[in-house]
Order: structure tokens, then C-alpha cells, then sequence
């Protein structure tokens, strides 16, 4: 078997169905992979929906596994050492896939190991084709907030290294050998593997080509939540000894706020407030159009200075306490 793909579940039962349904119509041979679904004690329909999915589709390779810990790392690792085929691939239940997905992965993999000495891995770029709501589209823009976002992936226009990759598929034998997935990493734990992986001097390759669907989160609050944990997540990468530099921007801008709070008479300090509040605004304001959403130029201003003095604190903390600081 070439692959294998790994969904970490919990209370996915409005998305699972259509993640499950896509990854069995691919154009890749049904013998060939396999879907396994780490579930972290969901208690919504979640499991009840696989196993239906499982009954009706009894000739694909489609298994439910069970998270004790719950957590993403977690779930993969139980992947890990459940899978069968040559390659595991992590993949989101938030997602789905085209047809050609698996195929591309696969290509790609092929014509560049035969090029790149100690490759690990193949990624693509997410695609969002459609928000269901403001609050969808608010996360969206949040998550890639100016100083702070995600990674430049859906830039990329040609197949290159990189330094991670979205939902990778990777060689299986390498991340046994490398240890596995950091469960100490309640979020992040994708990137995680990215990092050390780089560090240990193995490559990536990213391929536009490779396209998936992704559905944001519509919860207010589970999105603010996530932003916070991404920022404790970076703490502890820090804290592992991985530089990232945007890491270290949202500390930088909480200490140089509390010396506003302290020093306030001094000039020096104002001028790059006030740089601040212009790119925010100007942000802002580029999002909107971008968008068509007016109400951005009233709550992107606000919840930018959120995301940017709440990562600051996060990813001290982080630093400091590690898992303690997570929501």
C-alpha cells in the first residue's frame, strides 16, 4: 500500500462526511491507500457517521481509530503506528479533497525524489472556494493577520522547497525515525514536524498544483480560543529551541506597548504606535475591499490589536509555563 491518510477527528459531524466522500473518489487506486479516522472522544454524530461511511463503502481501506488524548499530535501518532501504507498524509476534517489529489501527491513525489537527496515530504495549498458566514470570514483574515499570519503557501506559483507544507504527505519510515509526532503540542503539532524536520536537514517540496478545500471555523469563540493556542504553541516551539521569526514579532510588540504605559512622555515611543495604527487601519481597510465586507473597517482595527497583544502574552507564556498556558 502507497498511503495512508490520517484524519484527526473530535465533533466533526458537519464536515466529516463530505472530508470522508472526497478522499474515496480518487483517481488513485482503491488498493493503494487508505483512510484512517483518529477520533479524540467526539460527542457529537461524528463516529456514528463514519462507521455508516464504513458499512456502505466496504471495498475502500477506511478505519476508525480511537484518541485516548484527544489532541491532533496524539491522533497522529496513533496513525502512525496503525498505518499500513509507505506514506502517511495528514489531512484535515475541515477539508476536502479533488479527485486528482492523491495522483498529484504521488507524481510529485516521484519526479522529485529522483532530484532531492533526503526528501521527506510533498505539500500542496488550501483553497477557499466559499465562506458560510461573516464569522468564517473574519477567522479567515485574522489567522492571516499582518505580522502574525500563516504561512505564504496559497502565494506559491511554482513547485519548490519550502520550508513546511499543508497536509503533507510524508515518507513514513522518516518520521518513525525522527521520533513521531510531539504530543506535547495541543495545536501546531503539523508545523512542529516541519520544523524538525528541516532541522535535521531533510527537505520539502511544495506543489501549487495540489490543491484542497478548506472551511474555516464559524465559532467566534473557538476562533479567538485558537488564536490564543497558536500563540502558546510558538511558545513552546521557542521554547524547543525552533526560531521563527514571526514568532518573536508579538512578544516584541507587547513589551514595546508596556513601555508606551511606562514611558509615555518620550516621542521615540510614539512614532511606531502610530506606524502600527496606520498599517491596521490600511489593513483593515484592504480587507474590506477585498472582501466586499464593510463591517471589517469597524471590527478589524479592534481584533487586529487583539490577535497581536494576545500572541505577545501567549507566546511568553508558552515559553514560560509551556502546556499549562493552553484554553
Amino acid at each position: 500500500m502507497k498511503i495512508s491518510i490520517l484524519i484527526a477527528s473530535k465533533d466533526e459531524e458537519k464536515y466529516i462526511e463530505k472530508c470522508l466522500d472526497s478522499l474515496i473518489e480518487q483517481d488513485f487506486p482503491k488498493n493503494e491507500y487508505e483512510i484512517l479516522v483518529i477520533d479524540g472522544k467526539s460527542k457529537d454524530r461524528t463516529r456514528e457517521i463514519v462507521n455508516e461511511i464504513i458499512k456502505k463503502n466496504k471495498k475502500s481501506n477506511i478505519r476508525l481509530l480511537h484518541n485516548e488524548k484527544i489532541i491532533p499530535p496524539a491522533a497522529w501518532e496513533v496513525g502512525l503506528e496503525n498505518a499500513r501504507g509507505e506514506f502517511i498524509l495528514i489531512f484535515g476534517s475541515h477539508s476536502t479533497a479533488p479527485k486528482d489529489f492523491l495522483k498529484k501527491n504521488w507524481e510529485t513525489w516521484e519526479k522529485y525524489n529522483k532530484k532531492i537527496s533526503d526528501l521527506a515530504g510533498v505539500g500542496g495549498r488550501y483553497i477557499i472556494k466559499e465562506f458560510e458566514n461573516f464569522t468564517q470570514k473574519l477567522g479567515y483574515v485574522l489567522l492571516n493577520s499582518f505580522f502574525s499570519g500563516s504561512s505564504g503557501h496559497k502565494r506559491i506559483e511554482t513547485t519548490r522547497e519550502t520550508k513546511t507544507i499543508v497536509f503533507g504527505m510524508y515518507k513514513k519510515e522518516i518520521i518513525k525515525k525522527i521520533g513521531g509526532f510531539d504530543d506535547d503540542l495541543k495545536i501546531g503539532g503539523d508545523l512542529e514536524i516541519n520544523l524538525r524536520l528541516n532541522k535535521l536537514r531533510y527537505k520539502l517540496i511544495t506543489n501549487p498544483n495540489i490543491e484542497f478545500d478548506y472551511y474555516p471555523r464559524s465559532d467566534f469563540k473557538k476562533m479567538l480560543k485558537q488564536i490564543w493556542n497558536y500563540g502558546i504553541a510558538k511558545g513552546l516551539f521557542l521554547r524547543k529551541g525552533y526560531f521563527i521569526p514571526k514568532a518573536i514579532i508579538a512578544p516584541l510588540f507587547l513589551v514595546y506597548f508596556l513601555g508606551l504605559l511606562l514611558f509615555s512622555d518620550l516621542l521615540v515611543y510614539i512614532i511606531p504606535i502610530l506606524v502600527y495604527v496606520i498599517l491596521n487601519f490600511l489593513f483593515s481597510i484592504y480587507n474590506s475591499i477585498k472582501h466586499g465586507e464593510i463591517r471589517f473597517l469597524i471590527t478589524l482595527p479592534l481584533l487586529y490589536f487583539y490577535v497581536h497583544l494576545s500572541s505577545g502574552i501567549s507566546i511568553i507564556l508558552g515559553y514560560l509555563i509551556k502546556q499549562e498556558g493552553y484554553l
